[in-house]
């Protein structure tokens, strides 16, 4: 019924002309005084005429609207496999969205390449602040500081995050999904915090999963350490305690991070 609906509304102007000839007609014929039956007849094949040609209108309109309602699911394409125009407005509709079309793959490959250069600069730039971080570490082994190795684990936790991030938006990744060990990763990711928890005199309580998740290990092992850091860096320093344990296990409240009475950190 809606399309039926649009090709009326498509045709109205040509419906009412129509009306007002067969009106005309009548009138006409009747100030003659024709004989009703021939002028019915007349009025009969004219109808006739009509409904055919409004039939053959509204069914080659309604393949058109279905040819143009399928493109709907090509809209990604980079070239949409329009159908022959009909007419000039036709033409000019179509010249304008192949014109949109073409604006926008023009936008979307300078988009890509933007965020390709911002991509290539950061990892170049990640990749080379290592060296200096590397040179400090040799140095810091040389003269231990723990305060600046604090720092310093820091600084290797936030280029891990952008590199992170980058491969995140990456159109390919290194996604290796095996069965792991969860304890052997977090415990791996405990020992490289381990050095902030001692300056910051946390106490720090791993309770065994016993768990082997599948899953990736490098990413996994990131989520846990992102945790980690969030946890020493909102416990204060001498004054909380940091739990790990299996979620559901008995006494298990929901909560990642526990703090003693009259604590006023934020939770985890």
């Amino acid at each position: 019924m809606k399309v039926l609906g649009a090709y009326f509304s498509r045709h109205w102007k040509l419906l009412v002309l129509l009306g007002g000839c067969l009106g005309i007609c009548s009138a006409v014929f009747y100030l003659y005084g024709l004989p009703l039956e021939s002028v019915g007849y007349a009025f009969v094949l004219c109808f006739a005429l009509g409904l055919a040609l409004f039939a053959a209108g509204y069914f080659q309109f309604l393949r058109r609207h279905r040819e143009l309602k399928g493109l709907l699911v090509q809209i990604r394409e980079k070239v949409l496999p329009l159908p022959p125009p009909k007419g000039l407005l036709e033409e000019d509709y179509q010249a304008l969205l192949r014109a949109l079309s073409s604006e926008r793959a023009a936008l979307a490959l300078e988009d890509r390449n933007r965020i390709q250069d911002m991509t290539d600069y950061y990892t170049l730039w990640a990749h080379q602040i290592k060296t200096p971080i590397a040179a400090m570490r040799l140095l810091l082994q040389e003269e231990p500081r723990p305060e600046l190795e604090g720092e310093l684990l820091k600084i290797e936790q936030y280029v891990e995050m952008v590199l992170g991030y980058l491969r995140l938006g990456s159109d390919s990744t290194d996604y290796v999904f095996r069965d792991c060990d969860l304890d052997s990763l977090i415990r791996q990711s405990v020992r490289k915090y381990a050095r902030l928890f001692i300056l910051k005199k946390i106490s720090l309580y791993f309770q065994a999963t016993g768990k082997t998740v599948l899953t990736d290990g490098k990413w996994l092992s990131f989520v846990i350490e992102q945790l980690l850091s969030n946890a020493v860096k909102y416990t204060p320093e001498g004054g909380g305690r940091t739990h790990i344990r299996r979620w559901g296990d008995p006494g298990h409240r929901g909560q990642r991070h526990r703090y003693p009475a009259g604590g006023s950190a934020p939770g985890l």
